[in-house]
């Protein structure tokens, strides 16, 4: 956490679209250094408990103080109830952040002219009780997989003991603070070639370690200024503080590899969209399942008849009505709209069905053959063999 608050003035160092990164520091039990950590982090620039940001605070105070901090880490206590309230601001605030720049604002004056001064370059540290990479891939309706991707995450679980000696120099934190970070600036600003040059070497080596891709472009950036910062702050730079790179690199390394780990089983596929959009519209589709049938059904029993009514029709199910092969027959319409809620692009979803079965648009009457008023409407036509279909 020293690290990262060091290194938020090398963002700007770091590529154009990638300058502002969060971390977050989870755990539901106490005594582990979650809020230690995070106070070493705000002792870099300030006091080690008033430098955060209270989690009371809106969203538009919050982009403001990242604003007016510029390049120092905009740090945020326990949002576990902010969290808990509004499932849908963190990954808001993670995006938004990621930005690097704060709505435009009017003046007062109905001519006024607008105002865009509010810029940051910097890392973000948060910390709660609960893990949230796994939330936001997977427990909203839709996922945020571009914001698991401006995000890594610490799930803190050793409990921290101290002996008589740490706990005193622990009790000068509230006494000595923000030294560092004028000490840093100042020598930043007389070395800014050498500093440039470490971040860019930062980069490399993080990229050739981790066969690191563009998408993960704010993890690279936020983890080249922490190895970066890590490498200037030694003797042999600005002599500040000496830490070891190497345990660094792997305490990173290991929660990249975390994060792929939840994105890449998290993803939603074709075919577990396809399962999702049944599933929850399973009661409105009509099933057939005899080519000589006289009336058809819904899949939850409920007799096809003319008083049905059209906008109940999900779907369409037939069972062997070609002998070997069941065909769903889903509304277009309905589909499309059902994969934008989820973030999922309708030609992406029917280019990865097509690999895994007989896929095609077609204008098919929804109540064929089951005694229901007519209701043609355009179709995606999925077939599968029977024995196939679960």
């Amino acid at each position: 956490m020293l690290a990262l608050s060091f290194g938020s003035p090398l963002k700007r160092f770091t590529p154009a679209n990638s300058r502002a990164f969060t971390f977050h520091i989870a755990s539901s039990a106490s005594g582990v250094g979650k809020t230690l950590a995070l106070s070493l982090g705000n002792s870099v620039w300030g006091h080690p408990t008033n430098f955060s940001v209270k989690p009371s605070t809106s969203e538009r105070t919050m982009l403001q103080r990242a604003g007016m901090l510029g390049s120092m880490p905009l740090n945020i206590d326990e949002v576990t109830n902010k969290v808990r309230s509004d499932g849908d601001w963190l990954p808001g605030h993670i995006f938004d952040f990621s930005q690097g720049g704060h709505k435009l604002k009017g003046q007062g004056a109905a001519n006024a002219e607008m105002r865009d001064d509010l810029k940051w370059e910097s890392n973000s540290i948060l910390t709660s009780n609960a893990p949230i990479m796994e939330a936001i891939m997977g427990a909203r309706e839709t996922t945020s997989n571009g914001e698991a991707y401006r995000l890594l995450e610490w799930r803190a679980h050793a409990r921290l003991e101290w002996t008589p000696d740490e706990r005193e120099t622990l009790s000068m934190l509230d006494d000595n603070y923000g030294h560092a970070g004028l000490a840093w600036g100042e020598w930043l600003v007389m070395h800014q070639d050498a500093a440039q040059a470490a971040v860019a070497d930062a980069l490399k080596h993080w990229r050739d370690t981790l066969y690191a891709p563009d998408e993960e472009r704010f993890w690279t950036a936020g983890c080249a200024s922490v190895l970066a910062a890590v490498r200037l702050l030694g003797p042999k730079f600005a002599n500040i503080v000496e830490i070891p790179e190497e345990p660094v690199l792997k305490f990173l390394s290991a929660l990249v590899h975390e994060a792929r780990r939840i994105i890449n089983t998290n993803k939603l596929y074709a075919s577990d969209l396809l399962s999702v959009y049944i599933r929850e519209n399973h009661g409105g589709f009509v099933r057939l399942s005899d080519p000589g049938q006289q009336f058809a059904v819904f899949s939850d029993g409920r007799t096809v008849s003319k008083d049905s009514t059209r906008g109940a029709i999900r779907g369409r199910i037939e069972t062997n009505i070609v002998p070997g092969w069941t065909d769903f027959f889903i509304d277009v319409r309905m589909l499309k709209e059902f994969c934008a809620r989820r973030n999922k692009s309708y030609l992406e979803f029917l280019q990865e069905l097509r690999t895994q079965a007989m896929v095609q648009e077609v204008s098919k009457n929804m109540l064929a053959k089951t005694g229901g008023p007519s209701y043609f409407v355009k179709c995606l036509k999925i077939s599968k063999e029977t024995d196939d279909v679960t």
